[in-house]
């Protein structure tokens, strides 16, 4: 059994970090957290979090303003295109801002 694998993203008005193949919930929780916040006056918060998966982050326009949408696959390469789906079904001018990020349990090399 292999151990878990965590990541979170943190974002505020203005930017977004993310975290991901951390050992614990907590610490991916509070490194996204800790990076987002860095040089920035205005407090960031948890987006989305995630376990044993990968991430993908996009972001879409309607009339009024931006949205971020998380797209998640169990498998390398499909979160991206989880994330631009999900976009595109609610936004216009759909984009990826976070590739695409995992922290899958995996063996040693």
């Amino acid at each position: 059994m292999l151990p878990d694998r965590f990541g979170a993203i943190a974002v505020n008005q203005t930017t977004f970090a993310s975290t991901y193949n951390m050992s614990s919930k907590k610490e991916a929780r509070q490194k996204a957290l800790r990076d987002c916040q860095y040089g920035q006056k205005q407090p960031c918060r948890i987006f989305t979090e995630y376990r044993n998966s990968c991430v993908s982050l996009a972001q879409g326009r309607d009339k009024r303003s931006g949205y971020l949408v998380a797209g998640f696959a169990d498998n390398r390469g499909q979160a991206s295109r989880d994330a631009i789906d999900k976009c595109s079904a609610q936004y216009n001018g759909c984009s990826i801002i976070i590739e695409e990020e995992c922290s899958i349990a995996e063996p040693p090399r």
